[in-house]
């Protein structure tokens, strides 16, 4: 999965991140076993990358080519094709994904 815009990645280092999160004790409260929670990967990747390959190539265009026209709630819409995060599939997506046409993290 992609790191959306909202979620500013550009001091990682390329790879997966687990997801984890705590809720502070809230007072007067006894059972905090649930307040944990570590779950979910979080891929960092180039991008334009949208099958997590770590590479800009032609299978990431067609994928978002497959999708293209696609809005959030459609059930066609992939997240990975929405590069720019706007909730649709369009041009703008296309042209990022052009720009690192090529690029792949060692």
């Amino acid at each position: 999965m992609r790191v959306p815009s909202h979620g500013n990645t550009t001091s990682f280092a390329k790879g997966n991140y687990t997801i984890n999160a705590y809720a502070s004790p809230v007072p007067c409260e006894t059972d905090t076993t649930d307040n944990t929670l570590s779950d979910g990967i979080i891929m960092v990747t180039i991008l334009g990358d949208v099958d997590g390959d770590f590479d800009v190539d032609l299978y990431d265009a067609v994928a978002l080519l497959v999708r293209y026209g696609a809005k959030k709630g459609d059930p066609c819409y992939d997240p990975n094709s929405d590069i720019n995060c706007n909730g649709k599939i369009d041009l703008y997506d296309a042209v990022i994904l052009l720009r690192h046409y090529g690029e792949k993290d060692p």
